[in-house]
């Protein structure tokens, strides 16, 4: 026994602990600074806001959850549905420490470390999927990647960010590595439904208690996320994959369908007993029946002798007759099933106004390596400003080589596979290129899926179930850029995958020769002779070395250099871009301790409400009032200040439009009827909503933006230069009547007059300024206007804070706060950030 050697067990394990706190120090040690400013704990999202609603009240009532909240959206309220897990669990943290009576800092505090550290505690299954795919050193670089990537995992990770995705991460990716682990001991083992029926604990013990895990992880999961089939749905996708390849091959699918079972039983026990009358539960009962029927299928078309071909066709048959029979029975459950798919599809103003939900390649409509390059680096792009595919996407195309060259008779599918992907990236490449590409890129990975359908694959069968989760999750991303902070993971895996083949060609592989075991009854002077000839069998040991260093080296700076230099200058920023500013945390700070308590009671904040019966609305107090606000702010409004927002970030519609509405409302019978409707007796505007946000506004409210503001060129010096004009409707809407003159009346006007031709350069149209007049009044400026008998001519201003148009003062708001923090504007002075006004009904 060799008691001198390190165990690579215990290697693995420091390096483990140490990759832990590689992701500490990007996620709490950098960033410190945003979440703890001073006396205040900020929270760095905006959604974080919601969770923490959540949070400060399951704290001071654990164990007991609200499923209705009065507080997150005024005058409808909001109901919760049952995805409740990650605030259970840590409320159940704090209200433990705190010994049942948690301060709201403590609350704060708690939440505010959260979760940064399930995102470093994810490296753990990250290395067993790379370790169980590939190898511990794999592993053990995924697991280092996924550490420092930064884009939208590290952003949802950081210290203050207490949201879900953290959460999610990591319960999905231990589900994976269960399901991972499962499916390989059960195949390896050839366990079947008799081995369990005889109780053979020594065959199927370890692939059920994977799956059991699986299950276990699975089940948790679906009570921690709305959106969490989607990993349901990726696992049976597999299953169907899977046992088709099989079945063609007529070998056994029982492996399969036990793991499938198990796995998806224990995951749909968990959640039945947990949320009975949960709204997609019936997704989770279809999913559990999708292994069972695979396996019955695929038993009794094998035990009848009928040709595997029908195998796929008798599946496809079968889901089309549950589909047609949900439809015509209850057409509502299908309707509902499909609905929570939703989530992965956006559209409307929600999609058009949320940065989150911008597609990967196109976060603008044009295409652009911006987003790829942020979130992956040369993981994704080896260029910042170039599509040439990254390291893992190269990686990507390696292992599927890999996987589908040859099917298990030897014969080469190599050929009608290459071309089948290089047409793919032709048809890619001239979408691309015609500027329409970004849309439909995202097809590609369908289309890879598909065609694994018919190249069942070589002896590398674990891979199957990793490609289709890659794939699934990369045609997500394409869509939507927030499902990045799940592609991290697949990014990591393929990444390490590359970077340790080049490591291991370069060299590594050459020291992997073992020296032949020197039996203990062979003489000394033998035993040193073997060892001669096995030091001589290796020769240029210390070059091989030298080569796998240097690629090691080489790897580094190109996978993990550019991603630490990124992941660097996220973290360390003075300010988190989606946390609130100094401005609006002492303004609703203000409104905390200075307006009236809507439930006449301070402590209301904290209390469990009931929900309302079915159907009809939750009874507020007459103290009850809204706070308007846009959307953005609604969450902040909730936990900040203690007060009602009548919208919040969900993007409810028919709350968003009504604000939206209001903002640009240009009379006061409109405003009124909409102050009514919403009960609102304080609107909160601040600089944003009345500049960069407008167009958002516009867009709820369903208005063009070039009704109110549009972009000419103007020649200056020879070049056109870009200038923004404001149209009167701009300055007559509320919102700006309100934040840009504080309500007063606007009499003294200088109006300016431009004339434009439309223009069109290498495809883009565009306004050129061919005529600019001042004029003394706004009259003057109308009736020149008037006056032109042809072209394009309008009323403009040239500043936001300078109406060209008189305005009369708004009588039913008064401002009452201002924030001390602001920005100062070239010939208009001082603006306030943040403005609060409260509504006085004219009096």
């Amino acid at each position: 026994m060799n008691t001198g050697r390190i165990s690579p067990k215990v290697v693995v394990g420091i390096v483990i602990a140490v990759i832990f706190g590689i992701s500490l120090l990007f996620r709490i040690v950098l960033p410190y600074d945003q979440a703890f400013s001073g006396e205040w704990v900020k929270f760095t999202s905006i959604d974080a806001y919601f969770f923490q609603r959540i949070i400060d009240v399951t704290a001071n009532n654990f164990p007991h959850l609200m499923n209705f909240d009065p507080y997150l959206l005024y005058p409808e309220g909001w109901p919760l549905n049952d995805i409740y897990f990650p605030y259970w669990f840590l409320s159940g943290i704090i209200w433990m420490f705190s010994l049942g009576t948690p301060t709201q800092h403590m609350i704060d505090t708690f939440s505010a470390y959260f979760p940064a550290i399930l995102a470093a505690l994810t490296v753990i299954p990250v290395y067993f999927i790379g370790k169980t795919l590939f190898n511990r050193w794999v592993g053990l670089i995924a697991a280092g990647l996924t550490a420092i990537l930064p884009g939208e995992y590290l952003g949802r990770t950081i210290i203050g960010l207490n949201d879900t995705p953290a959460v999610e991460t990591l319960l999905s990716t231990t589900f994976l590595a269960f399901v991972i682990l499962a499916v390989k001991t059960a195949r390896e083992r050839g366990i079947s439904f008799d081995h369990i029926l005889h109780r053979d604990w020594a065959t199927c013990g370890r692939p059920l208690v994977y799956s059991a895990l699986a299950g276990l992880f699975l089940g948790v999961y679906l009570i921690s996320w709305a959106g969490a089939l989607l990993f349901v749905f990726i696992f049976c996708l597999y299953l169907v994959i899977q046992f088709v390849n099989d079945h063609l091959r007529k070998q056994s699918t029982d492996y399969l369908g036990v793991v499938g079972v198990v796995s998806l039983l224990i995951a749909l026990l968990m959640f039945f007993n947990l949320t009975p009358n949960s709204f997609f539960l019936t997704g989770i009962i279809l999913a559990f029946f999708v292994p069972v029927a695979l396996v019955v299928i695929s038993r009794l078309m094998s035990s009848r002798n009928v040709r595997p071909f029908y195998y796929p066709v008798v599946l496809a048959v079968a889901a089309g007759i549950i589909i047609l029979a949900f439809y015509l029975i209850s057409p509502g459950i299908l309707d509902s099933i499909l609905g929570r798919f939703n989530i992965f599809i956006p559209s409307g103003a929600s999609a058009a106004t949320t940065v989150e939900m911008q597609p990967f390649l196109a976060p603008s409509g044009v295409f652009s390596t911006a987003i790829g390059w942020g979130n992956f680096t040369t993981s994704f792009f080896l260029f910042s400003d170039f599509a040439f595919p990254g390291v893992a996407l190269i990686s990507l195309s390696i292992l599927l080589y890999l996987f589908i060259r040859k099917n298990p008779s030897g014969q080469s599918y190599l050929r009608p596979v290459i071309w089948v992907l290089a047409i793919l990236a032709v048809v890619m490449t001239l979408l691309l290129l015609s500027g329409y590409g970004h849309r439909v890129v995202a097809l590609l990975p369908l289309a890879v899926l598909f065609i694994m359908l018919f190249f069942p694959g070589t002896e590398r069968r674990d891979w199957l179930f990793f490609f289709v989760w890659t794939l699934v999750i990369l045609f997500l991303t394409l869509g939507q850029r927030r499902f990045a902070y799940y592609l991290v993971v697949n990014v990591a895996l393929l990444s390490a995958y590359l970077s340790w083949r080049i490591i291991w060609l370069a060299g590594a592989r050459k020291l992997e020769v073992k020296q032949e075991e020197v039996p203990a009854a062979v003489p000394q002077s033998k035993a040193k002779s073997r060892k001669r000839q096995a030091r001589r069998y290796t020769p240029g040991r210390t070059a091989y070395l030298l080569f796998a260093a240097l690629a090691g080296v080489a790897m580094f700076f190109l996978v993990f250099f550019p991603n630490i230099t990124k992941a660097a200058e996220m973290t360390t920023t003075e300010e988190a871009p989606y946390a609130p500013t100094d401005a609006w945390m002492s303004s609703l700070l203000w409104m905390r301790e200075n307006t009236p308590e809507p439930f006449g009671d301070p402590s209301a904040y904290y209390k469990i409400f009931p929900p309302p019966a079915p159907g009809e609305p939750f009874d507020y107090p007459d103290t009850a009032y809204g706070v308007t606000s846009w959307w953005d702010y609604g969450y902040w409004i909730t936990h900040i200040a203690h007060r009602m927002p009548n919208a919040n970030p969900s993007q409810y519609a028919p709350a968003v439009i009504r604000v939206a509405n209001f903002f640009l409302s240009t009379d006061d019978a409109t405003a009124r009827e909409l102050i009514a409707e919403m009960n609102t007796r304080y609107v909160v505007i601040d600089y944003l909503t009345a500049r960069s946000k407008y167009w958002a506004v516009a867009t709820w409210a369903e208005q063009p933006t070039s009704k109110y503001y549009d972009v000419f060129y103007v020649l200056y010096e020879d070049t056109l230069q870009p200038v923004q004009f404001y149209f009167p409707a701009y300055y007559q809407s509320l919102v700006i009547r309100l934040y840009n003159f504080d309500g007063k009346a606007v009499t003294d006007v200088k109006a300016g007059v431009i004339g434009w031709v439309e223009k069109e350069q290498q495809g883009i149209r565009y306004k050129q300024v061919i005529d600019a007049r001042e004029f003394d009044s706004y009259e003057e400026a109308a009736a020149y206007v008037e006056e032109q008998e042809s072209g394009n001519y309008a009323v403009v201003g040239t500043s936001a804070f300078i109406s060209p148009v008189p305005l009369e003062a708004v009588t039913d708001f008064e401002l009452v706060y201002s924030s001390e923090q602001g920005v100062s504007l070239q010939s208009v002075g001082f603006v306030p950030e943040v403005k609060i006004f409260e509504y006085t009904g004219g009096k």
